[in-house]
């Protein structure tokens, strides 16, 4: 039987319902078949879905985090999570019923959101990292440790001394500091981190009145600032793309006010915005590391010079 044919019979009995009312996609992601779509018919409704495949250890964490967010709060209200419909240890796939929106990504690249509605969004984002953040860890997440996550970052350094020797020696500079940093930051958080908090993983609906964070795979306990500084070196950058780094640091600065007042944790705050500059660079550097290992033959120097100066600045502060 083939991989469609069996996710089909899986979610049908699943349902209690005839495989001919299940229609489904499976696509891929980065070259893996990872990905699934579809909708099926129950009490004459069609429920869609989205859904991926995981290893199994990754399948189950991801679909108990989701379920205990759900019931935490998440399923209503300005900042949500999608409703998790099933996940299968046999055949490693989860699915989730479909959010309706765009991402925040597409909303900003494709100039649909004034910079009024993009604050808006932006404090939304903040109260729902807080949120997050403050909810105790019922699900065992395992632990990331900083100094595994760096050493990928050395790898773009030989590529950038084929390209560029003196951005390249400036990047061995930046990353030297980065690594000397690294050995300061404390592993005493344990709070629930989502790990890959930025704009392609948050969908906003057509009303800006609520959002739904996506994608809880990278998911870990650790420290807040790490989705703190995920989400501000992604942010600035698209933000400065398109609307300028004055505004673009505005922006920020309002969400690091709106989350700090919405964690309300003097333990958690702490620190917490010389601790997400860390997280950014470490950001930054995660970004151009996949700009070298792109397979787009694009020059991205400009680009990566630019990158190499925000981390300077953040480095010098």
């Amino acid at each position: 039987m083939i991989l469609k044919e069996r996710i089909s019979e899986e979610i049908s009995n699943a349902f209690a319902i005839s495989p001919n009312e299940v229609d489904l996609e499976i696509g891929s992601h980065y070259g893996e078949m990872r990905l699934i779509k579809g909708f099926f018919l129950k009490d004459d409704k069609k429920k869609f879905f989205r859904g991926r495949f995981l290893d199994s250890k990754q399948t189950k964490k991801v679909f108990d985090l989701s379920t205990h967010l759900f019931s935490s709060g998440f399923d209503q209200g300005p900042v949500r999570v999608p409703h998790p419909l099933y996940h299968s240890s046999s055949n490693n796939f989860f699915i989730y019923e479909e959010v309706a929106g765009k991402t925040f990504f597409d909303l900003v690249e494709y100039h649909k959101l004034n910079q009024v509605e993009i604050n808006n969004v932006i404090e939304k984002i903040a109260q729902g990292m807080a949120k997050l953040h403050k909810l105790s860890a019922k699900i065992d997440l395992g632990k990331a440790f900083i100094k595994d996550q760096l050493i990928i970052l050395d790898t773009g350094l030989s590529k950038m001394e084929h390209q560029n020797k003196e951005e390249a020696k400036r990047y061995r500079n930046l990353y030297d500091k980065l690594i000397k940093t690294s050995k300061k930051m404390t592993n005493d958080f344990c709070q629930v981190i989502h790990a890959d908090f930025q704009a392609t993983n948050i969908v906003v609906d057509s009303q800006l009145s609520f959002i739904v964070i996506l994608d809880f795979e990278r998911s870990f306990l650790g420290d807040p600032a790490f989705d703190v500084g995920t989400f501000l070196g992604y942010t600035s950058l698209m933000l400065s793309y398109h609307f300028g780094s004055d505004y673009s640091r505005q922006s920020l600065n309002l969400f690091i006010n709106k989350y700090l007042a919405n964690i309300k944790d003097e333990d958690f705050a702490s620190n917490l915005v010389l601790r997400s500059k860390f997280y950014q660079n470490f950001t930054y550097f995660y970004i151009i590391n996949f700009i070298l290992n792109s397979p787009l033959t694009i020059d991205h120097r400009k680009t990566i010079k630019s990158i190499l100066n925000k981390i300077e600045s953040n480095a010098g502060t």
